[in-house]
């Protein structure tokens, strides 16, 4: 599919090589002087910066995010890319997009704002057609209002083009907010840059087929010992509700694995009684009534195949066995409360090994795996939570839906599940494929970037083109 390199343009170079675009000045002076001093890899930027800086200065600084189609990207510096007109200038944060575009605490102007540091050498080449601006945020999602405005806002601030800067996002209801931010706001589509929404986990499901190559599905259905596995790392606001709501009641014949230190701080300072967090409204608060008494009475760590939950991340680091040895995944995602509409690894792990699941997760995440393809198991839960916008209303549809469950025999649940068999098998498959397809999603993705672009938003992953919005 790619006939020609996709160049990258890297403003700043070192004896390693190029440098991430963009860089706050702290972090770059910490790259300039100090990065040799506690790393020897330029491909630990990122963990060198954030270990010794703090969390904002997490960069994620590998090619974009392509892992298959690698050497179809060619770093340049600037003096070459003056001798060209097709380049792509690569901005690519990592973690909360706050740390690098965001207001003063009144909303009224950008305190930080990672455009400004484009050399106006660069903005001047990207206005007269010469390359284009692209931010890679695919591996997060927190998208919303406060996103697209720091966007829009701090694009306007420096004079950009906003048809020469693309904004690489993951999102499974991206259009919707989209539609949503311009008309609210009375912008546009003429006003703001390309959207491309690559929901990036949705190809990450090679990260099993590398690893695990080809697995049986007969192997992975029979003795089972367990109704459930819940595997908790950080105790978020909805893993730590499920637990304190559910963990008697399924303990005797689940798999369950958390830890009580690992709480996150926005469940510490509940527990503290310091403060609530703002994603909660009024009736959320109340999910967490007594919660510290709850979580009290429950015993200070359970583990399956690890004692390490702290280290225990991403696709490389799942266990075969607790899949293995039980029939549903109760699977809860990294945001349920929080407006952070991505779907992560932890998803698409129970279809790899041929389970059924129920996601404690946003809003028409099911909805979406539908429209990938993929089947899910209505003839085992209730799947109307999907469609339930109310967070405390959804999570409590959720938790009766597990207990409902949990009260199904466990020869007659067995069956249930074996009956439908079909939809294990093309579920795993289809993910499978997804993974296969990795390196063609990367190609394709530089085959837009190499050319003129025509729409105004695109679904890589469905290949979606919109042309207007009204």
């Amino acid at each position: 599919m790619v006939h020609n390199y996709l160049c990258l343009l890297y403003e700043l170079w070192n004896v390693n090589g190029f440098l991430p675009n963009a860089l706050d000045k702290t972090m770059l002076e910490f790259l300039v002087k100090d990065y040799q001093k506690i790393e020897h890899n330029i491909k630990h930027i990122e963990h060198a910066g954030e270990k010794a800086l703090g969390p904002r200065f997490n960069v994620w600084a590998n090619y974009i995010g392509f892992t298959q189609a690698q050497t179809a990207l060619k770093p340049i510096t600037f003096k070459e890319a003056k001798q060209i007109n097709r380049w792509i200038y690569p901005i690519e944060l990592f973690g909360h997009l706050r740390h690098s575009i965001d207001y003063d605490s009144h909303r009224t102007h950008l305190k930080k704002n990672f455009f400004r540091d484009i050399h106006k050498d660069i903005i001047k080449e990207v206005n007269n057609n010469n390359g284009k601006i692209l931010v890679n945020y695919s591996h997060e999602g927190w998208v919303g209002d406060s996103l697209f405005r720091s966007f829009y806002e701090g694009i306007k601030e420096v004079n950009l083009n906003p048809k020469n800067v693309i904004l690489v996002l993951n999102d499974i209801t991206l259009l919707d907010k989209l539609k949503t931010f311009l008309n609210s706001n009375d912008i546009n589509i003429d006003e703001f840059p390309i959207i491309i929404n690559y929901c990036y986990y949705v190809t990450q499901s090679a990260g099993f087929v590398d690893v695990e190559n080809k697995i049986n599905y007969e192997d992975y259905i029979s003795n089972k010992k367990f109704k459930f596995l819940s595997l908790n790392r950080r105790l978020n606001l909805q893993r730590f509700l499920l637990l304190i709501n559910l963990y008697d009641t399924i303990k005797d014949n689940s798999s369950i694995s958390f830890d009580k230190d690992l709480v996150i701080e926005d469940v510490a300072r509940i527990l503290n009684k310091i403060e609530f967090p703002n994603c909660l409204t009024e009736s959320d608060i109340l999910l967490f009534e007594d919660a510290k008494e709850k979580l009290d009475k429950l015993p200070q760590n359970s583990f399956i195949d690890t004692t390490e939950l702290n280290s225990t991340t991403g696709y490389n680091h799942q266990a075969w066995s607790p899949f293995k040895d039980s029939w549903i995944s109760l699977v809860t995602e990294t945001s349920f409360f929080h407006q952070n509409d991505f779907l992560s690894e932890k998803t698409w792990k129970p279809l790899w090994y041929f389970q059924p699941f129920i996601v404690t997760g946003r809003p028409y995440t099911l909805r979406y795996m539908k429209e990938l393809g993929y089947k899910t198991f209505d003839w085992l839960f209730d799947e109307s939570y999907d469609a339930i916008l109310d967070n405390g209303e959804r999570i409590n549809f959720i938790i009766k839906e597990i207990k409902r469950v949990n009260e199904i025999p466990f020869e007659e649940l067995k069956e249930l599940i074996l009956n439908n068999k079909e939809t294990l098998i093309h579920n795993h498959n289809l993910l499978e494929k997804y993974g296969n397809n990795r390196k063609y999603f990367e190609e394709k993705l530089i085959d837009i970037l190499n050319n003129n672009i025509d729409f105004v938003y695109y679904d890589l992953i469905k290949e979606e083109k919109t042309y207007e919005i009204a």
